[in-house]
């Protein structure tokens, strides 16, 4: 893995159905996990590690975790379950460190043309450098919730809060970076 950017995997089986078949064939079936989740993973990581080793460190070991506690996996959606112990894992490498500036992980582009993708792309660095400024918890929802495209309720999950206090915090976080773009122009 030798960037921080995202390739999606196309889902054949659902996330149930493939605990399911983890819980009857083993690690040959997890594999199907790993490969639907670790460049998602990877991302997130990286926006939270120092360099890209860290995060593949971080990465492997939320595999790790996430097989040897499949057993107590209780639910329908894998992705809160792994972010959250991706989560965890990183705070065990760093605990208490701030949100590093490194990487510069980038947004999927929609842009017709190479002009316009790149320009786009300079401006998602901007953004998201400027958002490495926040506090981590709000550097920390805005990156699930647009990066990672996850709903609120997976966002909460992730971070151990009420969906409620996700809601407050990402307006917080969105008002905040408003603020730091205007500033910036």
């Amino acid at each position: 893995m030798d960037s921080c950017e995202t390739d999606r995997v196309p889902e054949k089986l659902n996330d149930l159905e493939l605990i399911q078949r983890c819980q009857t064939e083993g690690p040959s079936a997890f594999e199907e996990i790993i490969l639907r989740y670790q460049n998602r993973l990877f991302s997130f990581l990286c926006s939270r590690m120092r360099n890209q080793a860290d995060a593949q460190d971080a990465l492997q070991e939320t595999f790790l975790k996430a097989y040897r506690h499949l057993v107590s996996f209780r639910g329908e959606n894998l992705a809160p379950w792994l972010f959250t112990i991706a989560r965890n894992t990183a705070f065990s490498f760093y605990r208490g460190d701030t949100i590093q500036e490194e990487l510069s992980p980038t947004l999927p582009s929609s842009s017709p043309g190479p002009a316009e993708e790149s320009e786009s792309r300079d401006q998602q660095d901007r953004i998201w450098q400027l958002a490495r400024e926040l506090k981590a918890q709000e550097f920390e929802v805005l990156w699930l919730r647009y990066a990672e495209h996850l709903d609120l309720p997976a966002v909460a999950e992730i971070m151990g809060i009420s969906e409620v206090n996700t809601r407050v915090l990402l307006f917080r976080a969105r008002k905040k970076l408003g603020k730091k773009l205007s500033l910036n122009r």
